[in-house]
């Protein structure tokens, strides 16, 4: 493939997704809302989170730990606003992922903690400790596979 026509494909996609993700977020968080009645209406605020958080995803290539910190202090937001789950989570596992792709490891395994300890403050203080990366990775639906080293 010609190098431009890569680089124009990779622009699309850098706007493109996020744009997408923040559609589906902002539908999304109306949508759930109505078969979670005993969570807080989402409002102004959640909206903007929503929107926020893959807005954010535009600057990631160049800015991966930063964006993804912004991304998990807005899921924290979001979640300890008591906003009914769903799609906003999409924001945040996107993060993860990329900047587990561009190999920051520490800094996604520290996102992700956050995030699930401000949502879940009880089984940190009940634990006493940090929960384990796979006990992370399992509350927020993230598939790890073992890689195989030659």
């Amino acid at each position: 493939m010609d190098p431009d026509r890569r680089a124009a494909r990779r622009r699309r996609a850098t706007v493109l997704g996020p744009l997408v993700l923040a559609i589906v977020q902002t539908v999304g968080t109306f949508g759930t809302a109505r078969a979670q009645p005993d969570r807080r209406a989402p409002d102004l605020l959640a909206v903007l989170v929503a929107v926020a958080g893959p807005a954010a995803l535009t600057l990631v290539r160049r800015h991966p730990v930063p964006v993804l910190a912004w991304v998990a202090a807005l899921t924290s937001l979001y979640l300890l606003r008591d906003y009914p789950y769903g799609p906003v989570l999409a924001s945040m596992v996107v993060a993860v992922r990329l900047a587990l792709g561009r190999g920051h490891r520490v800094a996604a395994r520290v996102a992700t903690a956050a995030v699930v300890a401000a949502h879940e403050p009880e089984v940190v203080a009940l634990t006493g400790a940090a929960l384990t990366n796979d006990e992370i990775a399992r509350r927020l639906f993230l598939s790890r596979r073992p890689r195989r080293r030659a």
